[in-house]
């Protein structure tokens, strides 16, 4: 069974309305009429957004003259053409990307604000959680090295553990 409504709480609600007032942000959940009352446009709310399109008007934002003769540019591999990715908001194959790199560096330039990316990549983590991880590997290779008594082996992941200086807040640092 869908939710109620949040303003009448009789009908099921279709439509997620998103206020942001004085820097909070409030969501409600709407039944068809209720939103209405509200002055919400129910057709123009309701699945009518995509990236593609997105894309596709940021593509077409800020046309020169000089941009719509490029429009002819066409991908040598798939024959998309410049003015059918600007429509769809979609490119063809993998080499559209070299056919159309002018009119695409604009365009995550805009969405991005650099061709460039400057932060971090997928996976990875900060020095400290990368630190964090070791000791907790050498740790274990610490307890598994004293219970097999290679007390050499043990005192070298020692050393190790003490090199790394960041202690865990459920490890004090004299406790390995």
């Amino acid at each position: 069974m869908s939710r109620p409504c949040d303003s009448c709480g009789q009908r099921p609600a279709e439509i997620r309305v998103t206020e942001v007032s004085r820097g909070r942000i409030e969501e409600r959940m709407l039944c068809n009429a209720c939103a209405a009352q509200l002055g919400v446009d129910a057709s123009s709310t309701q699945g009518d957004f995509s990236v593609s399109k997105l894309v596709a008007g940021m593509a077409e934002q800020g046309l020169s003259d000089g941009d719509r003769r490029s429009e002819e540019t066409t991908c040598p591999s798939c024959g998309l053409t410049l003015a059918e990715f600007r429509e769809s908001g979609k490119l063809g194959c993998p080499d559209c990307y070299h056919a159309f790199i002018r009119d695409l560096s604009v365009l995550i330039r805009r969405l991005h604000g650099a061709l460039r990316h400057t932060g971090r990549g997928p996976g990875e983590r900060s020095a400290e959680q990368a630190i964090r991880l070791e000791l907790a590997a050498l740790r274990n290779q610490l307890a598994e090295a004293v219970a097999k008594e290679a007390y050499e082996e043990a005192a070298r992941l020692r050393d190790r553990i003490r090199e790394l200086k960041v202690p865990s807040s459920d490890h004090p640092e004299g406790a390995a």
